[in-house]
């Protein structure tokens, strides 16, 4: 619970009910309960813009706010309520609820204009990537020591100590990787948690580069590729260390609180990193290891996403193209929807 702090204009405030947020009037349970009883159509909908600062490509993120306010008609229709919400150090409302629409643009540029929260993290694990393609090696193991190899059985010797450490320091890196996503997801699980009181139709729209549902597997891959005789003499096997790091329950948890909410989640993937991670990797000489891993890693984020929005009766959009396209997209499905 520490993890998450709810900011509204600047201040935190302890929430739960976000009626009261948006500076609207509160529903008593007595209306709450009526207002379940009427048809759909006559339903209060809410589309709840949530943009994850704490990862993925800002210019992607940016370009998704500006297309959807471009497009912010179809999505206001038929009275549709919107919040615009901006998880970075903290959670913080940007737009209300009850605030006035016409307000929308301008907090959609303030929305964009937020600092992303970039994490060391991808850089740490190119530089892993990076150590391991300098460090490769094979033994031969019917070679005998004698004076003549001795040096080169030295020099594998000292390559086999600097594999064992690249083993342990993708170990720490995994750790710290499922540390983060933890906080994350719990973060995000409350926030599911107090839109509880919201009657009527309630739409999550994610926007962001999703959860790394198998931290470490692109090192542990790499690792067990590049040295295999070492993985054998040690029993390694990199899918049995990666169960050791999951988030299996986390991403459980937070899809059963958005059922128990009454929220569907649709999720719009913007993660854009991986590219320029590999660009970098090419100068250095590593593109090879680095594309893998990043193919890995966009894998187990669309993963995370398509779990998420599947189970809560949504949708993940995985742009490829043109993100007016993507966007243009989303009114129609919550139509299709509710």
């Amino acid at each position: 619970a520490e993890d998450f702090e709810l900011l509204v204009d600047g201040e935190a405030v302890e929430q739960t009910n976000f009626l009261a947020a948006g500076g609207a009037e509160v529903v008593p349970a007595e209306a709450d309960a009526a207002a379940e009883s009427t048809q759909d159509s006559e339903r209060p909908s809410y589309l709840i813009v949530y943009v994850d600062n704490r990862g993925g490509s800002p210019l992607a993120r940016d370009e998704a706010l500006r297309e959807l306010g471009a497009q912010l008609p179809a999505f206001v229709a038929g009275g549709r309520h919107i919040m615009l919400v901006g998880h970075g150090a903290s959670i913080r409302i940007f737009h209300g609820i009850g605030d006035d629409p016409a307000q929308l643009p301008s907090h959609l540029e303030e929305l964009a204009g937020t600092t992303a929260i970039g994490s060391s993290l991808a850089a740490e694990e190119t530089a892993i990537l990076t150590a391991m393609d300098r460090t490769s090696f094979f033994v031969d193991e019917e070679q005998t020591i004698n004076d003549d190899n001795l040096i080169e059985d030295l020099a594998v010797n000292s390559l086999q100590n600097e594999a064992r450490n690249l083993l342990q320091a993708s170990r720490n890196y995994a750790d710290n990787v499922l540390q983060d996503q933890r906080s994350r997801l719990a973060a995000f699980t409350q926030f599911q948690s107090s839109l509880a009181g919201l009657p009527g139709n309630k739409t999550l729209f994610y926007i962001g580069e999703g959860f790394a549902s198998r931290p470490g597997e692109a090192l542990f891959r790499n690792w067990e590729k590049r040295y295999p005789n070492l993985a054998e003499e040690n029993f390694f096997s990199a899918d049995r260390e990666g169960t050791r790091y999951q988030i299996d329950q986390e991403l459980d948890a937070l899809v059963s609180q958005a059922n128990a909410s009454g929220v569907t989640c649709y999720a719009l993937y913007t993660a854009g990193a991986a590219r320029f991670s590999t660009m970098s990797a090419q100068s250095s000489g590593s593109a090879g290891s680095s594309s893998d891993a990043a193919s890995l890693n966009r894998r187990a984020s669309e993963d995370s996403l398509g779990y998420i929005t599947s189970t809560t009766g949504g949708i993940a959009l995985f742009p490829s193209g043109e993100m007016a396209t993507a966007i243009a997209r989303v009114p129609t499905l919550l139509e299709q929807h509710y």
